[in-house]
């Protein structure tokens, strides 16, 4: 059950208005928007690092959480392949969340 909720919470979260950054449900990385994130990007390529450790700490902490029922491995796509992914999705969204990018990443990955 407390699964269950914290999915719930997680789920909502991401699904809210652009806003709930401003909420302090997300913060770091996960709080910039697909747009900001691409502009940073072509400014700096190099920020994509501190971008994609961030997912790797909001995806290991939704493993630890249970993982919405499956707890997903973070090595079943090579890092190039899961920064592509990211850059892809926030192209092709560019007023959603790096949070919300990350989380549809999340559930591409295999399960354990």
């Amino acid at each position: 059950m407390k699964r269950l909720f914290f999915a719930a919470i997680v789920f909502a979260a991401l699904h809210a208005a652009p806003a709930y950054a401003d909420d302090g449900i997300v913060g770091g990385a996960g709080a910039f928007t697909c747009s900001e994130f691409g502009k940073e990007y072509q400014t700096d390529p190099e920020s994509e690092h501190m971008f994609f450790t961030w997912a790797q700490g909001f995806m290991s902490g939704m493993n630890a959480a249970g993982g919405f029922g499956h707890v997903r491995d973070l090595g079943s796509k090579p890092v190039v392949d899961q920064e592509e992914f990211l850059r892809k999705y926030c192209d092709d969204h560019p007023l959603s969340t790096y949070a919300v990018a990350v989380s549809k990443l999340y559930v591409t990955l295999k399960t354990h």
